[in-house]
């Protein structure tokens, strides 16, 4: 993540915040408890987006591979066949990447 945010350009990013305290009346009686203490504009998380930078001569795009789905948990296994979950079925997706434009230092 380091590497990203040192050389990446352009990068940006999201917070999300509190806007509101949550909605469990049963915890507003306890005051040592978690919502007790809420205040508005609190960090939950955040994202950090960039464009998509490899400097590995050797990457290729290549959803077809018996490796771009080998490490899913069965959930996401069935999540394909049930036709949740969308994927590359054609290998039109990663053809496409690999033949955009590569640029920088190689």
């Amino acid at each position: 993540i380091a590497d990203r945010i040192d050389v990446d350009d352009p990068i940006f990013g999201y917070f999300v915040r509190t806007a509101s305290p949550p909605e469990d009346k049963n915890r507003f009686h306890d005051p040592n408890n978690s919502a007790a203490k809420w205040k508005e504009g609190m960090l939950q998380g955040f994202a950090v987006v960039t464009t998509f930078t490899n400097w590995q001569r050797t990457f290729r795009w290549d959803s077809m591979h018996e490796a771009a789905t080998s490490y899913d948990d069965d959930k996401l296994s069935e999540q394909i066949v049930s036709g949740e979950r969308l994927y590359d079925q054609d290998g039109s997706l990663s053809e496409a990447l690999e033949a955009t434009v590569r640029c920088g230092l190689y």
